[in-house]
């Protein structure tokens, strides 16, 4: 009972702040992990701007990537987050493709650094998230394609065409999502430049309520003034840490290599 107190209390010191990073990173795993631990509403970037694509368009996102194309739908992403997307005060954001593209989403960031959002981008080796994405639920829905499952998201047309390509040509989904991942390096440099803090996970696959609790000792760290009454509470979250790190034999770097914009 001490710590869902304390919890409560951290909860009420911290700022908005919004989880980014590639597919399969477990952005919205963690988010989910994060609202549930300090009882924090969870808003779901891609959905609500499903939703408003619908009630202005009535279409859905996919149907504009697949008749126009990506770009044109990240243009009209931009124009929703700018003009129709709504910061709610004390919230988790899980962004989901936002930001992959530089056609002006600075404006974006700005809008979030106007709001005092702190958005923290985690990245992991491809591997890692490979798994992860093969890992997923073949009921699961996109929710900006609404396609269901794994392949049909990793072979939609005008998306992950790489992927695609691999498979048209007989390679694997792995290559793919490689081939796709060495192309993007350059737009994941983007976000690292804008976005206020990065979590290394290091290729580790780290549990999804350690990588919450990280991001939680990322944003308390760097906002409160002092963190002193939570000092117990982090020093339990570290020994955790480190036995999850010395099980699968890797050297936890996380939090020392986490850097600040």
């Amino acid at each position: 009972m001490k710590n869902v107190s304390l919890l409560n209390e951290l909860n009420n010191e911290l700022p908005t702040f919004g989880v980014l990073g590639v597919p399969g990173t477990g952005k919205t795993t963690v988010s989910k992990k994060i609202g549930e631990m300090l009882s924090r509403e969870v808003i779901g970037v891609d959905a609500t701007l499903k939703q408003k694509t619908f009630e202005n368009k009535g279409i859905m996102p996919k149907d504009i990537i697949n008749n126009e194309g990506e770009l044109e739908w990240r243009k009209y992403e931009k124009e929703l987050l700018m003009n129709q997307f709504d910061i709610k005060e004390k919230s988790v954001l899980d962004f989901g493709g936002f930001g992959s593209y530089d056609i002006g989403y600075k404006e974006v960031f700005d809008k979030l650094k106007d709001n005092k959002v702190q958005t923290v981008f985690l990245n992991n080796d491809i591997n890692i998230s490979i798994k992860h994405l093969k890992g997923f639920d073949a009921e699961a829905v996109n929710p900006i394609t609404g396609e269901k499952g794994y392949e049909n998201w990793a072979r939609r047309s005008g998306y992950v065409k790489d992927a695609k390509k691999a498979v048209e040509e007989g390679k694997t989904l792995e290559e793919g999502w490689l081939a796709r991942h060495m192309g993007t390096l350059k737009r994941i440099d983007f976000i690292y430049s804008k976005a206020n803090y990065t979590l290394d996970l290091n290729g580790i696959d780290w549990s999804v309520d350690s990588i919450a609790k990280k991001v939680i000792m990322m944003i308390a760290i760097n906002n409160l003034a002092t963190t002193e009454k939570y000092n117990k509470l982090f020093a339990d979250w570290k020994k955790d840490f480190d036995k999850e790190v010395k099980s699968q034999n890797v050297v936890n770097t996380l939090i020392e290599n986490s850097k600040q914009k």
